[in-house]
Protein backbone atom coordinates (compact mmCIF):
# COMPACT_ATOMS: atom_id res chain seq x y z
CA UNK A 1 0.00 0.00 0.00
CA UNK A 2 0.89 3.53 -1.38
CA UNK A 3 3.34 5.21 2.00
CA UNK A 4 1.27 8.21 4.20
CA UNK A 5 3.55 10.68 2.95
CA UNK A 6 3.81 9.63 -0.64
CA UNK A 7 -0.01 10.52 -0.53
CA UNK A 8 0.23 13.58 1.20
CA UNK A 9 3.48 14.69 -0.86
CA UNK A 10 1.94 13.75 -3.88
CA UNK A 11 -1.49 15.37 -3.25
CA UNK A 12 0.42 18.93 -2.48
CA UNK A 13 2.48 18.78 -5.36
CA UNK A 14 -0.36 18.69 -7.32
CA UNK A 15 -2.13 21.27 -6.22
CA UNK A 16 1.40 23.32 -6.02
CA UNK A 17 1.40 22.23 -10.22
CA UNK A 18 -2.44 23.39 -10.16
CA UNK A 19 -2.03 27.24 -9.11
CA UNK A 20 1.41 27.41 -11.27
CA UNK A 21 -0.45 26.48 -14.18
CA UNK A 22 -2.95 29.12 -13.30
CA UNK A 23 -0.07 31.68 -12.79
CA UNK A 24 1.13 31.12 -16.19
CA UNK A 25 -1.92 30.96 -18.02
CA UNK A 26 -2.41 34.38 -16.65
CA UNK A 27 0.91 35.28 -17.62
CA UNK A 28 1.76 33.87 -20.64
CA UNK A 29 -1.23 31.87 -22.43
CA UNK A 30 -4.82 32.20 -22.77
CA UNK A 31 -7.34 31.10 -20.01
CA UNK A 32 -9.02 28.11 -21.77
CA UNK A 33 -5.57 26.40 -23.06
CA UNK A 34 -4.94 25.82 -19.44
CA UNK A 35 -8.31 24.94 -18.14
CA UNK A 36 -8.12 21.15 -18.82
CA UNK A 37 -5.10 20.48 -17.55
CA UNK A 38 -5.44 22.31 -14.36
CA UNK A 39 -9.28 20.39 -13.62
CA UNK A 40 -7.09 17.13 -14.16
CA UNK A 41 -4.65 18.05 -11.62
CA UNK A 42 -7.10 19.52 -9.10
CA UNK A 43 -9.24 15.86 -9.55
CA UNK A 44 -5.85 13.92 -9.12
CA UNK A 45 -5.00 15.89 -5.70
CA UNK A 46 -8.69 15.50 -4.24
CA UNK A 47 -8.70 11.58 -5.02
CA UNK A 48 -5.34 11.35 -3.16
CA UNK A 49 -6.48 13.21 -0.18
CA UNK A 50 -9.31 11.29 -0.70
CA UNK A 51 -7.60 7.49 -0.67
CA UNK A 52 -5.37 9.66 2.67
CA UNK A 53 -8.73 10.13 4.89
CA UNK A 54 -10.27 6.45 3.63
CA UNK A 55 -6.68 5.08 5.08
CA UNK A 56 -7.65 7.04 8.14
CA UNK A 57 -4.79 9.64 7.56
CA UNK A 58 -5.34 13.18 8.22
CA UNK A 59 -3.15 15.24 5.84
CA UNK A 60 -0.95 17.59 7.82
CA UNK A 61 1.54 19.59 7.30
CA UNK A 62 5.38 18.81 7.95
CA UNK A 63 7.10 21.90 8.41
CA UNK A 64 7.89 21.53 11.70
CA UNK A 65 7.90 24.28 14.46
CA UNK A 66 5.71 26.59 12.80
CA UNK A 67 8.02 29.91 14.93
CA UNK A 68 10.60 29.28 13.14
CA UNK A 69 11.86 32.54 10.83
CA UNK A 70 12.75 29.74 7.84
CA UNK A 71 10.44 27.01 6.49
CA UNK A 72 11.81 23.52 7.56
CA UNK A 73 13.18 21.58 4.77
CA UNK A 74 14.32 17.98 4.20
CA UNK A 75 18.18 19.46 3.20
CA UNK A 76 18.87 21.90 5.91
CA UNK A 77 19.48 25.61 4.93
CA UNK A 78 23.71 25.73 5.56
CA UNK A 79 24.68 28.38 7.79
CA UNK A 80 23.57 32.27 6.31
CA UNK A 81 26.31 34.11 4.14
CA UNK A 82 26.05 38.11 5.07
CA UNK A 83 26.73 40.87 2.73
CA UNK A 84 27.01 44.42 3.04
CA UNK A 85 27.64 46.91 0.29
CA UNK A 86 27.38 46.35 -3.06
CA UNK A 87 30.99 46.15 -3.93
CA UNK A 88 31.13 42.75 -1.62
CA UNK A 89 28.22 41.48 -3.14
CA UNK A 90 29.80 41.82 -6.46
CA UNK A 91 32.21 39.68 -4.83
CA UNK A 92 30.38 37.36 -3.52
CA UNK A 93 30.22 33.45 -4.66
CA UNK A 94 27.43 32.91 -6.41
CA UNK A 95 26.99 29.28 -5.59
CA UNK A 96 25.43 30.27 -2.42
CA UNK A 97 22.24 29.01 -1.08
CA UNK A 98 21.54 31.13 2.06
CA UNK A 99 22.17 35.19 1.79
CA UNK A 100 21.62 38.05 3.41
CA UNK A 101 22.60 41.37 2.25
CA UNK A 102 22.52 45.12 3.02
CA UNK A 103 23.26 47.27 0.06
CA UNK A 104 22.73 51.22 -0.99
CA UNK A 105 20.37 51.46 -3.53
CA UNK A 106 17.63 49.97 -5.35
CA UNK A 107 20.54 47.82 -7.53
CA UNK A 108 19.31 44.19 -7.02
CA UNK A 109 20.66 43.59 -10.23
CA UNK A 110 23.43 41.26 -9.26
CA UNK A 111 21.03 39.10 -7.42
CA UNK A 112 19.98 37.24 -10.60
CA UNK A 113 22.98 35.64 -10.69
CA UNK A 114 22.72 33.77 -7.70
CA UNK A 115 20.68 30.85 -9.26
CA UNK A 116 21.30 28.59 -6.01
CA UNK A 117 19.73 30.56 -3.28
CA UNK A 118 16.95 29.48 -1.31
CA UNK A 119 17.20 31.72 1.18
CA UNK A 120 17.30 35.59 0.31
CA UNK A 121 17.21 38.41 2.79
CA UNK A 122 17.53 41.46 1.37
CA UNK A 123 17.58 45.15 3.07
CA UNK A 124 19.14 48.95 2.59
CA UNK A 125 21.74 49.51 4.93
CA UNK A 126 21.37 53.44 5.83
CA UNK A 127 24.46 53.30 6.98
CA UNK A 128 26.58 52.90 3.97
CA UNK A 129 27.31 56.09 2.30
CA UNK A 130 25.69 57.06 -1.03
CA UNK A 131 27.27 57.53 -4.02
CA UNK A 132 24.09 59.25 -5.38
CA UNK A 133 20.74 60.85 -4.11
CA UNK A 134 18.64 57.61 -5.61
CA UNK A 135 15.09 58.57 -6.40
CA UNK A 136 14.82 55.33 -8.72
CA UNK A 137 12.34 52.64 -7.53
CA UNK A 138 13.22 49.24 -6.18
CA UNK A 139 12.81 46.26 -8.06
CA UNK A 140 12.52 42.64 -7.54
CA UNK A 141 13.01 41.30 -10.82
CA UNK A 142 16.36 40.35 -10.72
CA UNK A 143 15.40 38.28 -7.72
CA UNK A 144 12.77 36.29 -9.89
CA UNK A 145 15.50 34.72 -11.43
CA UNK A 146 16.41 33.08 -8.57
CA UNK A 147 13.51 30.14 -8.86
CA UNK A 148 15.14 27.90 -6.29
CA UNK A 149 14.17 30.54 -3.62
CA UNK A 150 12.04 29.06 -0.80
CA UNK A 151 12.19 32.17 1.82
CA UNK A 152 12.66 35.26 0.79
CA UNK A 153 12.77 38.60 3.45
CA UNK A 154 12.22 42.57 1.83
CA UNK A 155 12.82 45.38 3.53
CA UNK A 156 12.94 47.61 5.24
CA UNK A 157 14.03 48.98 2.33
CA UNK A 158 13.13 53.46 1.06
CA UNK A 159 10.27 54.13 -0.42
CA UNK A 160 9.70 50.61 -1.16
CA UNK A 161 5.97 49.79 -2.39
CA UNK A 162 4.00 46.56 -2.57
CA UNK A 163 3.35 46.85 -5.78
CA UNK A 164 6.95 46.58 -6.51
CA UNK A 165 6.67 42.54 -5.19
CA UNK A 166 4.83 41.31 -8.55
CA UNK A 167 7.82 39.85 -9.95
CA UNK A 168 8.03 37.24 -6.99
CA UNK A 169 4.85 35.60 -8.70
CA UNK A 170 7.86 33.90 -10.70
CA UNK A 171 9.03 32.14 -8.25
CA UNK A 172 7.50 28.74 -8.36
CA UNK A 173 9.09 26.95 -4.60
CA UNK A 174 8.61 30.15 -2.48
CA UNK A 175 6.98 28.53 0.53
CA UNK A 176 7.88 31.54 2.59
CA UNK A 177 7.83 35.75 2.38
CA UNK A 178 8.10 38.33 4.49
CA UNK A 179 7.90 41.83 3.99
CA UNK A 180 9.00 44.54 6.42
CA UNK A 181 8.04 48.29 6.13
CA UNK A 182 6.11 49.40 2.70
CA UNK A 183 4.79 53.02 1.98
CA UNK A 184 1.59 51.45 0.14
CA UNK A 185 -0.93 49.53 2.27
CA UNK A 186 -1.82 46.11 2.33
CA UNK A 187 -4.94 45.80 0.40
CA UNK A 188 -7.14 43.39 -1.89
CA UNK A 189 -4.56 43.57 -5.04
CA UNK A 190 -1.66 43.48 -2.98
CA UNK A 191 -2.76 39.88 -1.57
CA UNK A 192 -3.90 38.99 -4.81
CA UNK A 193 -0.35 38.76 -5.82
CA UNK A 194 0.26 36.68 -2.80
CA UNK A 195 -2.18 34.38 -3.66
CA UNK A 196 -0.26 33.34 -6.99
CA UNK A 197 2.14 31.85 -4.61
CA UNK A 198 2.22 28.46 -3.13
CA UNK A 199 3.21 30.49 0.52
CA UNK A 200 2.94 28.31 3.98
CA UNK A 201 4.21 31.33 5.91
CA UNK A 202 3.68 34.91 5.60
CA UNK A 203 5.29 37.94 8.14
CA UNK A 204 3.94 41.43 7.52
CA UNK A 205 6.16 43.80 9.70
CA UNK A 206 5.38 47.36 10.27
CA UNK A 207 3.24 47.81 7.38
CA UNK A 208 -0.51 49.44 7.28
CA UNK A 209 -3.27 46.77 6.77
CA UNK A 210 -6.65 47.69 5.31
CA UNK A 211 -9.83 46.55 6.43
CA UNK A 212 -9.95 44.85 2.72
CA UNK A 213 -6.11 43.89 3.00
CA UNK A 214 -7.22 41.68 6.10
CA UNK A 215 -10.50 40.18 4.47
CA UNK A 216 -8.20 38.99 1.83
CA UNK A 217 -5.63 37.36 3.62
CA UNK A 218 -8.33 34.80 4.67
CA UNK A 219 -7.82 33.48 1.60
CA UNK A 220 -4.69 32.25 1.33
CA UNK A 221 -5.83 28.47 2.47
CA UNK A 222 -2.20 27.06 2.34
CA UNK A 223 -0.92 29.22 4.83
CA UNK A 224 0.56 27.45 8.20
CA UNK A 225 1.92 30.63 9.49
CA UNK A 226 0.86 33.93 9.77
CA UNK A 227 2.47 37.23 11.60
CA UNK A 228 1.26 40.55 11.45
CA UNK A 229 3.47 42.43 13.60
CA UNK A 230 3.31 46.41 15.17
CA UNK A 231 1.41 46.96 11.78
CA UNK A 232 -1.01 49.77 12.11
CA UNK A 233 -4.63 49.61 10.93
CA UNK A 234 -5.49 46.32 12.53
CA UNK A 235 -7.67 48.11 15.28
CA UNK A 236 -9.89 49.10 12.49
CA UNK A 237 -9.95 45.59 11.45
CA UNK A 238 -12.64 42.62 12.21
CA UNK A 239 -10.13 39.65 12.53
CA UNK A 240 -13.12 36.87 11.98
CA UNK A 241 -11.87 36.73 7.72
CA UNK A 242 -8.79 34.95 9.44
CA UNK A 243 -11.17 32.16 10.34
CA UNK A 244 -11.12 30.74 7.04
CA UNK A 245 -7.03 30.00 7.26
CA UNK A 246 -7.87 26.57 8.47
CA UNK A 247 -4.66 25.32 7.90
CA UNK A 248 -3.26 27.87 10.37
CA UNK A 249 -0.99 26.59 12.91
CA UNK A 250 0.95 29.82 14.12
CA UNK A 251 -0.10 33.07 13.97
CA UNK A 252 1.19 35.84 15.70
CA UNK A 253 -0.98 39.66 16.58
CA UNK A 254 1.85 41.51 17.92
CA UNK A 255 1.68 45.20 19.31
CA UNK A 256 -2.75 45.35 18.49
CA UNK A 257 -3.94 48.10 20.92
CA UNK A 258 -0.59 49.07 22.13
CA UNK A 259 0.35 52.27 22.59
CA UNK A 260 2.26 54.19 19.06
CA UNK A 261 4.66 57.03 20.11
CA UNK A 262 5.48 59.42 17.15
CA UNK A 263 7.89 61.64 16.68
CA UNK A 264 6.74 65.67 16.33
CA UNK A 265 8.38 68.40 15.45
CA UNK A 266 11.25 70.86 17.15
CA UNK A 267 9.97 72.37 20.46
CA UNK A 268 10.82 76.04 21.02
CA UNK A 269 12.52 78.51 19.51
CA UNK A 270 15.07 76.82 17.15
CA UNK A 271 14.28 73.62 18.78
CA UNK A 272 16.28 74.62 21.45
CA UNK A 273 13.30 72.43 23.68
CA UNK A 274 14.38 69.56 21.71
CA UNK A 275 12.01 67.23 19.73
CA UNK A 276 8.48 66.36 20.69
CA UNK A 277 6.39 63.32 21.09
CA UNK A 278 2.72 62.34 20.89
CA UNK A 279 1.23 59.10 21.95
CA UNK A 280 -1.77 57.24 20.62
CA UNK A 281 -3.75 55.64 22.96
CA UNK A 282 -6.13 52.78 22.16
CA UNK A 283 -9.90 54.16 21.90
CA UNK A 284 -11.61 54.60 25.29
CA UNK A 285 -15.36 53.45 25.66
CA UNK A 286 -17.32 53.28 28.67
CA UNK A 287 -13.83 53.80 30.72
CA UNK A 288 -12.39 50.95 29.59
CA UNK A 289 -10.15 50.50 26.51
CA UNK A 290 -11.69 49.21 23.16
CA UNK A 291 -10.10 45.21 22.32
CA UNK A 292 -9.42 44.25 18.90
CA UNK A 293 -8.19 40.79 19.98
CA UNK A 294 -11.32 39.83 21.83
CA UNK A 295 -12.63 36.89 24.12
CA UNK A 296 -15.13 35.99 21.30
CA UNK A 297 -13.04 36.19 18.82
CA UNK A 298 -10.10 34.13 20.87
CA UNK A 299 -12.56 31.59 21.32
CA UNK A 300 -14.06 30.88 18.08
CA UNK A 301 -10.41 29.89 17.05
CA UNK A 302 -10.56 26.31 18.57
CA UNK A 303 -12.88 25.57 16.00
CA UNK A 304 -12.05 27.71 13.30
CA UNK A 305 -8.37 26.78 13.15
CA UNK A 306 -8.19 23.04 14.66
CA UNK A 307 -4.71 22.81 13.99
CA UNK A 308 -3.81 26.09 15.56
CA UNK A 309 -0.83 24.98 18.33
CA UNK A 310 1.02 28.43 18.61
CA UNK A 311 -0.54 31.94 19.26
CA UNK A 312 1.90 35.42 20.14
CA UNK A 313 -0.11 38.46 21.26
CA UNK A 314 3.38 39.76 22.38
CA UNK A 315 2.30 43.95 23.07
CA UNK A 316 -0.97 43.02 22.49
CA UNK A 317 -3.72 44.66 24.96
CA UNK A 318 -6.51 42.03 25.99
CA UNK A 319 -7.81 41.14 29.08
CA UNK A 320 -8.49 38.68 32.09
CA UNK A 321 -11.20 36.88 29.46
CA UNK A 322 -9.17 36.76 26.45
CA UNK A 323 -6.61 34.74 28.09
CA UNK A 324 -9.72 32.13 29.58
CA UNK A 325 -10.77 32.02 26.25
CA UNK A 326 -7.48 30.76 24.56
CA UNK A 327 -7.35 27.50 22.87
CA UNK A 328 -6.51 24.28 25.17
CA UNK A 329 -4.03 22.99 22.05
CA UNK A 330 -1.94 25.54 22.47
CA UNK A 331 1.88 24.17 23.24
CA UNK A 332 3.13 28.11 22.42
CA UNK A 333 1.92 30.65 23.64
CA UNK A 334 3.79 34.70 23.68
CA UNK A 335 2.81 37.26 26.21
CA UNK A 336 5.75 39.68 26.12
CA UNK A 337 4.97 43.13 27.48
CA UNK A 338 1.02 42.22 26.31
CA UNK A 339 -1.15 44.39 29.15
CA UNK A 340 -4.84 44.46 30.36
CA UNK A 341 -4.61 41.22 32.07
CA UNK A 342 -4.15 40.11 35.88
CA UNK A 343 -3.99 37.09 38.09
CA UNK A 344 -7.16 35.29 36.53
CA UNK A 345 -5.64 35.32 33.46
CA UNK A 346 -2.06 33.80 34.70
CA UNK A 347 -4.24 30.94 36.48
CA UNK A 348 -6.34 30.45 32.97
CA UNK A 349 -2.17 30.03 31.10
CA UNK A 350 -1.75 27.49 34.14
CA UNK A 351 -4.12 25.54 32.94
CA UNK A 352 -4.02 25.20 29.22
CA UNK A 353 -2.86 21.28 29.40
CA UNK A 354 -0.63 21.26 26.43
CA UNK A 355 1.03 24.18 26.78
CA UNK A 356 5.24 23.58 26.56
CA UNK A 357 6.63 26.83 25.80
CA UNK A 358 6.11 30.28 27.17
CA UNK A 359 7.45 33.32 26.21
CA UNK A 360 6.50 36.61 28.91
CA UNK A 361 8.19 39.80 30.30
CA UNK A 362 8.50 43.21 29.43
CA UNK A 363 11.07 44.74 27.24
CA UNK A 364 10.29 47.96 27.98
CA UNK A 365 13.05 49.49 30.85
CA UNK A 366 11.13 52.23 31.96
CA UNK A 367 13.07 55.52 33.73
CA UNK A 368 11.51 54.74 37.45
CA UNK A 369 13.18 50.86 36.89
CA UNK A 370 9.61 48.94 36.60
CA UNK A 371 7.54 47.76 33.76
CA UNK A 372 3.90 47.61 33.11
CA UNK A 373 3.84 43.72 31.73
CA UNK A 374 2.41 42.04 35.11
CA UNK A 375 6.08 40.03 35.29
CA UNK A 376 5.84 39.29 39.31
CA UNK A 377 2.37 37.58 39.02
CA UNK A 378 3.79 34.83 36.85
CA UNK A 379 5.91 34.25 39.90
CA UNK A 380 3.65 31.75 41.61
CA UNK A 381 2.85 29.71 38.82
CA UNK A 382 6.21 29.22 37.18
CA UNK A 383 6.98 26.44 40.03
CA UNK A 384 3.50 24.40 39.23
CA UNK A 385 3.45 24.51 35.43
CA UNK A 386 5.60 22.47 33.73
CA UNK A 387 6.93 23.62 30.79
CA UNK A 388 10.06 22.22 28.81
CA UNK A 389 10.83 25.94 26.97
CA UNK A 390 10.31 29.24 28.78
CA UNK A 391 11.55 32.96 26.89
CA UNK A 392 11.68 35.98 29.22
CA UNK A 393 12.69 39.10 28.42
CA UNK A 394 12.81 41.98 31.16
CA UNK A 395 14.71 42.51 34.52
CA UNK A 396 15.57 39.50 36.39
CA UNK A 397 15.36 39.34 40.03
CA UNK A 398 16.33 36.81 42.67
CA UNK A 399 12.82 36.02 43.00
CA UNK A 400 12.43 35.29 39.26
CA UNK A 401 15.59 32.88 39.24
CA UNK A 402 13.88 31.39 41.82
CA UNK A 403 10.74 30.38 40.21
CA UNK A 404 12.36 29.45 37.00
CA UNK A 405 14.93 27.35 38.65
CA UNK A 406 12.19 25.21 40.07
CA UNK A 407 10.80 24.40 36.64
CA UNK A 408 12.20 20.64 36.91
CA UNK A 409 11.68 19.66 33.30
CA UNK A 410 12.87 22.45 31.69
CA UNK A 411 15.00 22.07 28.70
CA UNK A 412 15.61 25.29 27.40
CA UNK A 413 15.48 28.87 28.53
CA UNK A 414 16.33 31.83 26.75
CA UNK A 415 16.85 35.21 28.28
CA UNK A 416 16.85 38.47 27.14
CA UNK A 417 18.03 41.14 29.93
CA UNK A 418 18.63 44.63 29.79
CA UNK A 419 22.75 45.41 30.41
CA UNK A 420 22.06 49.17 31.28
CA UNK A 421 19.04 51.30 32.53
CA UNK A 422 18.71 54.50 30.03
CA UNK A 423 18.51 56.96 33.14
CA UNK A 424 19.55 56.70 36.70
CA UNK A 425 17.33 58.95 38.92
CA UNK A 426 18.84 57.48 42.57
CA UNK A 427 22.36 58.92 41.36
CA UNK A 428 21.13 62.62 42.37
CA UNK A 429 21.25 63.71 38.93
CA UNK A 430 17.94 62.88 36.44
CA UNK A 431 18.97 62.00 33.01
CA UNK A 432 22.36 60.24 33.86
CA UNK A 433 22.62 57.82 31.00
CA UNK A 434 23.91 54.19 30.61
CA UNK A 435 23.51 53.10 34.12
CA UNK A 436 24.53 49.22 34.94
CA UNK A 437 21.67 47.16 35.63
CA UNK A 438 22.59 44.75 38.80
CA UNK A 439 21.71 41.29 37.92
CA UNK A 440 21.26 38.20 40.89
CA UNK A 441 22.55 35.77 40.74
CA UNK A 442 21.83 32.83 38.72
CA UNK A 443 23.30 29.64 40.81
CA UNK A 444 20.55 28.38 41.28
CA UNK A 445 20.03 27.59 37.76
CA UNK A 446 22.30 24.60 38.63
CA UNK A 447 19.39 22.83 40.23
CA UNK A 448 17.62 22.35 36.40
CA UNK A 449 19.48 18.60 35.47
CA UNK A 450 17.14 18.48 32.59
CA UNK A 451 18.47 21.74 30.96
CA UNK A 452 20.41 21.13 27.82
CA UNK A 453 20.76 25.04 26.36
CA UNK A 454 20.31 28.96 27.75
CA UNK A 455 20.09 31.65 24.89
CA UNK A 456 21.54 34.46 25.96
CA UNK A 457 19.91 37.76 23.61
CA UNK A 458 23.14 40.46 23.89
CA UNK A 459 24.39 39.96 27.08
CA UNK A 460 26.85 42.02 28.50
CA UNK A 461 30.66 40.14 29.22
CA UNK A 462 29.63 40.30 32.59
CA UNK A 463 26.85 38.36 32.48
CA UNK A 464 27.62 35.94 30.35
CA UNK A 465 30.47 35.73 32.82
CA UNK A 466 27.68 35.12 35.65
CA UNK A 467 25.50 32.31 33.83
CA UNK A 468 28.90 30.27 32.98
CA UNK A 469 29.86 30.52 36.13
CA UNK A 470 26.60 28.89 37.45
CA UNK A 471 25.97 26.54 34.86
CA UNK A 472 29.05 25.20 34.53
CA UNK A 473 30.01 23.56 31.42
CA UNK A 474 27.39 20.89 31.92
CA UNK A 475 24.95 23.64 30.04
CA UNK A 476 25.47 25.11 26.40
CA UNK A 477 25.26 28.86 26.74
CA UNK A 478 24.29 30.34 23.06
CA UNK A 479 24.67 34.09 22.52
CA UNK A 480 21.68 36.02 19.98
CA UNK A 481 22.33 39.38 18.78
CA UNK A 482 20.06 41.53 19.70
Amino acid sequence: MTNRNELEMAAEERLFAASLDEVSGDCAVPRRRIAAPRTRWVAAAIVLLGLAVVAGVVVTSRSGPALALAPQEPVPLPPVVKVRGMAKLLKADRRVENLSCAIEGPDFGPLQEFVRLRALRVEQDHDLPHPTLVQSAWSLAPVARCTKLEFLSVGPLARFTTGELAPIVALPSLRSLELVGAEKNIDADFVAVLAKLPLRSLVLHAVHILPEGLRALGELPLLERLELRDCTGLEKCDLKPLYRLRQLRALALRGVGRPRVHSGGPVGPGGAGGTGVSIELPEVRDGKFVLTVTAEWVAGLAKAMPNLRELDLAECRIDDEVVAALPRALTFLGLRATLGYGESGVEAVGALPELRTLAIGDPIVWDIKIGLAPVATWLPLLPQKKLQRIEFTGVATPELITALAAQSGLRELRLDLPVRWPWDFQEGRAGRPEAEVAFPSFTPLVELRGLQSIELVGPSEALEKAIRLAVGDRVPVVILQR
